[in-house]
């Protein structure tokens, strides 16, 4: 996914995987026309691709599957989070905290 064009959806952000293995030239060209942006420097080297990409995109998605897959399951077991750069969803409070209710009615009769 691109960081250009600004505004753009994701859908319409993701570039072809392809266009990175034809000619420098190509690339530059169908780049120009996927993203509008120009890519200074030489006509025959490839783009870097670590400029075109969206990091913000890509460190959001990481961070969501690092909470499913860690930090919510080390909640839910009362361990401290293990990852402390990926912060907790507000929501996980609230459900640890029902789940701790030692006055919860446990059945109805």
């Amino acid at each position: 996914v691109a960081k250009k064009p600004d505004g753009a959806s994701t859908s319409q952000r993701a570039i072809p995987v392809t266009i990175f293995s034809a000619s420098a030239q190509k690339a530059r060209q169908m780049l120009r026309q996927w993203t509008g942006e120009t890519f200074d420097g030489d006509q025959d080297v490839m783009p870097d691709l670590r400029h075109v990409l969206d990091w913000d995109y890509y460190t959001g998605r990481l961070g969501s599957a690092i909470q499913k897959i860690i930090t919510i399951p080390a909640a839910l077991q009362q361990i401290p989070n293990p990852v402390p750069r990926v912060k907790h969803p507000d929501w996980l409070g609230q459900v640890v905290r029902d789940r701790l209710d030692t006055r919860k009615q446990l059945n109805i009769s």
